[in-house]
């Protein structure tokens, strides 16, 4: 199969926001979404009497944050697709609870992991001399292989939506790292795509983001996540057969 370039998936992506007005109910669905998180941000810094309050609140937000993630890639799929966007599918991650909180809790768990490994040799150096000049190398060794990790369990909540029976994090991540094996290239030439589009959002103070680029963005990932699928399945397909 042809793999699609990187203006076909995002033409591809606009053409799916055009269907059956998708682009009103995927904004809509996503303003929602980020609206709670932000209240509930808000309701930790009200909610601070004390540390166990502070924890407490931080972990509801975590745990609204999964959800919408599961959302997000919900009406997104959906539109990539060329399928109707329904305005409730931004809340289903609320019917898979436990599978959208433990993907959102193991994805940033191993990218902290990651993100640590390369700064083993300085903490090596409280006992062991250490070049100092070796300290900006490591750290931007340390960001290379967390945006790396990141690719590579980019699809986990994409999975979560197309296969049900995909149960927890752990399943979803290991899956999406099969998948992105040999497509990480092709998720960071999607990424440096949009460069003109965050550059146009920051100058615009996020006004373009909320209004377009958001919904534009991840249905563009979302249509590229069933591309890397069919590629994927054919693959897997082919070699069991």
């Amino acid at each position: 199969m042809r793999k699609l370039s990187i203006n076909e998936v995002k033409r591809a992506a606009r053409e799916g926001l055009k269907e059956h007005e998708n682009f009103r109910t995927v904004f809509g669905s996503l303003l929602v979404g980020g609206l709670i998180q932000v209240v509930a941000m808000v309701l930790i810094v009200l909610a601070f009497r004390s540390w166990f309050t502070l924890i407490a609140a931080a972990f509801l937000i975590y745990c609204v944050d999964g959800v919408f993630k599961y959302g997000v890639a919900s009406v997104t799929l959906t539109a990539a697709s060329g399928g109707r966007v329904e305005f409730s599918a931004a809340f289903s991650g609320f019917n898979h609870f436990v599978s959208s909180f433990s993907t959102n809790f193991l994805q940033n768990l191993y990218l902290t992991l990651w993100a640590l490994l390369p700064c083993i040799p300085i903490l090596l150096s409280i006992f062991i001399p250490f070049p100092s000049f070796l300290y900006i190398p490591i750290f931007l060794a340390a960001y290379v292989l967390v945006v790396i990790k990141s690719y590579s369990y980019s699809m986990a909540y994409f999975l979560l939506c197309d296969r049900p029976y995909i149960f927890g994090g752990k399943e979803a991540i290991a899956l999406s790292r099969k998948m992105t094996d040999g497509n990480k290239v092709t998720l960071f030439l999607l990424d440096l795509s949009f460069i003109g589009w965050f550059l146009l959002s920051i100058l615009s103070f996020g006004v373009l983001w909320i209004v377009y680029v958001n919904a534009y963005y991840n249905t563009a990932r979302s249509y590229l996540f069933i591309q890397i699928q069919k590629e994927y399945d054919k693959r897997f397909i082919k070699v069991k057969g």
